[in-house]
């Protein structure tokens, strides 16, 4: 094998690991949702049997996102934004699905691994495109055995596309109002949240009581909203014409 024509194939790899570590640690996924797509396409050049490409990359996706999963759940850990307590609740769901979409996914023809994979991902991307952000099904994500069947969906298709589990996890919980809880978690004693955009507000006292913690509501509208000079291009109005733009009053209540 000429290994100087692997060269590219390595550093689109290389590059691949790297975007995906970034988006494990900026949005909680694995990163399989960026090297599934790429390892598929590079075991092309590689000597894999065309039937046999899109197994080998969920395994190897799998396989791959642990550390990087490990890593970036220490990450949100040192920052008291992981609820553990949904992690306990959501474990034996999550594990059986992973069981039965490994066998799934063992047993299924590569273009059906490639499909379930383009419309999973399809749908997460539409569901975070469109402007769902005061869409509520819930106030808290559910435990019990509603909460285990829905984690074993999120494990039965994940593993079957080959990613960690948050690609489909964080849109679902997203629905809810666990954002507030989440953030009530992160925040220190006697500290204060100021919502910038928009999601549920449904405030637990307990999480606000054991810290002593205050909320506020930022004026996101003003002069310069929707206004794509403002907003795209940078053009700000003076401030002896127009003292409260959306930034100043972002900046203002931060």
């Amino acid at each position: 094998m000429d290994f100087s024509a692997l060269w590219p194939l390595l550093l689109v790899l290389l590059v691949a690991g790297m975007v995906a570590g970034v988006v494990a640690g900026l949005l909680g996924v694995g990163g399989g949702i960026v090297l599934v797509p790429v390892l598929e396409y590079s075991l092309r050049f590689s000597g894999v049997p065309p039937e046999w490409c899109m197994h080998v990359a969920v395994a190897t996706s799998l396989a791959v996102i642990v550390p990087t999963a490990i890593s970036s759940s220490r990450a949100h850990h040192a920052r008291g934004a992981v609820d553990w307590s949904l992690v306990k609740a959501w474990a034996p769901g999550m594990l059986a699905g992973g069981l039965l979409g490994s066998l799934l996914a063992a047993n299924a023809a590569g273009p059906l691994l490639t499909g379930v994979f383009g419309v999973m991902a399809a749908l997460v991307a539409v569901k975070m495109f469109l402007p769902l952000d005061h869409l509520r099904l819930t106030n808290r994500v559910p435990r019990g055995w509603i909460g285990n069947l829905i984690a074993a969906v999120i494990g039965t298709f994940s593993s079957m596309m080959g990613i960690g589990g948050g690609t489909l996890s964080v849109p679902i919980m997203s629905l809810s109002g666990e954002p507030m809880h989440q953030a009530a978690l992160m925040c220190r004693k006697r500290g204060r949240i100021v919502l910038v955009g928009v999601t549920g507000l449904e405030l637990s006292r307990e999480d606000f009581f054991k810290k002593e913690l205050t909320f506020q509501v930022s004026a996101s509208y003003g002069p310069g909203r929707y206004d794509p000079n403002y907003e795209d291009k940078g053009q700000d109005y003076p401030v002896g014409f127009v003292r409260w733009t959306e930034q100043r009053n972002f900046e203002a209540v931060l």
